[in-house]
């Protein structure tokens, strides 16, 4: 199938940072820096910059991107919650649900899927667990949030104006 071996490759790409951010004991976290006063663990920007690192797109500077990126989901977390739009459980899981559905849906879905998780070295129900957990809030989040801008005639704050602090330049900059 078509793209099969590629989504293979982003999965690997990803798979390590992935793992580490499922085995991170929440307590021992290390923090890479705050966005809005948000503390953001060392495994969470590595996974966000392996995810840019292995992308496509090729990012010119994947750990800025990465680093952008966490903001504008801080940014949107935040704002959601404000206007009262945070997505609910029950939201995130039809989500899942909707998107698993699309995926298995057709036998080239079923394939697509089921080599990202063999790349990320995950069952596809490890996959959708994590997905739930890292990927899907994120997701619905933006959606309700572009949605409220949009219909309020509103935009989201440029990334570089949001409020961060990298506080671990040391390790940021070895990447």
């Amino acid at each position: 199938v078509k793209g099969a071996d590629k989504l293979n490759d982003i999965g690997k790409g990803k798979s390590n940072a992935a793992h580490n951010l499922l085995n991170a004991a929440e307590n021992e976290e290390t923090v890479i820096g705050t966005v809005m006063g948000t503390e953001i663990t060392k495994s969470y920007f590595n996974f966000k910059y392996d995810s840019y690192k292995t992308s496509p797109l090729n990012y010119e500077n994947p750990k800025e991107e990465a680093w952008n990126a966490i903001k504008r989901e801080v940014w949107e977390k935040r704002f959601a919650k404000e206007k009262g739009i945070y997505p609910s459980e029950k939201e995130i899981d039809e989500y899942v649900s909707y998107v698993r559905k699309e995926y298995e849906s057709t036998q080239e879905g079923t394939i697509l899927i089921k080599s990202f998780c063999e790349g990320m070295n995950m069952t596809e129900d490890e996959y959708w667990r994590f997905n739930r957990k890292y990927e899907a809030p994120l997701a619905v989040t933006h959606g309700k949030v572009s949605e409220y801008l949009e219909k309020n005639k509103m935009s989201m704050p440029e990334a570089g104006s949001i409020e961060s602090n990298i506080t671990d330049l040391e390790y940021y900059n070895s990447l």
